[in-house]
Parts: structure tokens; sequence; C-alpha cells
């Protein structure tokens, strides 16, 4: 799919994210690679916003790899525990569908390509 339309400057990122998944109902997928305040706030604004997203997948937490800011710590959900919390608890289903956490597990072995991260740019300027 498409990206949502270049944002209104006048919106915060909280705002955004409420307006474009409120615009798309279903058909907005979150990806959030950093501390999670944002999103948070987007769940404060507007409660039903897991319902009306496709689901989130999010970086951050460790369960079996030592953490990157402490030696139990993940950056994204240090720098941010009350939203990170926030988020889980919004996005979490009894079906586990919604909710997709990447912890320094899965992504200290992943690796993303130049390739695939250009192509993700380009997509975002194709829908401006």
């Amino acid at each position: 799919g498409r990206c949502f339309a270049a944002p209104d400057e006048r919106l915060s990122a909280a705002e955004f994210i409420v307006a474009a998944a409120r615009a798309r109902p279903g058909e907005i997928t979150i990806v959030a690679t950093s501390p999670l305040t944002n999103l948070a706030i987007a769940v404060l604004l507007e409660p039903a916003l897991p319902s009306l997203v496709k689901g989130a997948y999010i970086m951050g937490g460790a369960v079996y790899h030592p953490g990157n800011v402490s030696p139990l710590s993940e950056a994204n959900f240090a720098h941010d525990a009350r939203a990170a919390k926030i988020v889980v608890d919004a996005f979490s289903s009894t079906t586990g569908e919604g909710l997709v956490i990447a912890p320094l597990d899965v992504t200290m072995r992943a690796m993303v390509e130049n390739a695939a991260l250009e192509g993700l740019g380009a997509a975002g300027a194709a829908a401006q």
C-alpha cells in the first residue's frame, strides 16, 4: 500500500497518527523503531487506536539478550518505560494479534540492507 499523504505540519506526531488512523481505518500498520512516547500519546488521545489500525510492530525490550543501556534494559523501553507500558497494554490482545514486539534478541540478529531502506524511502516520497 501507499503511505498516508504528507502530514499537516500543525499536528504533533501523536495527532498525526490519530488523524491518519481515523482517515484510513484498517489500512495503516504502525512501525515504531524508537521510544514509544508519540504512540503512547496517540493512544491517550484516541483509546480506540488499536482497533483503527491493522497492527503495531515495535522494536523494544530484551528477553534472552542483555540490555543495551544496562544489563537488563533496552533503550527504547528504558527511555520511556511508561509509554512502553501504555502501548503494550493498549495493543495487546488475547489472540496475539495487533502487536508484534521485536526485542533485542531479534534486532541484534536481523540485518536490513541499504536497498530495502531506499525502497522504504522511495515509497514514502511517492505518496507525497
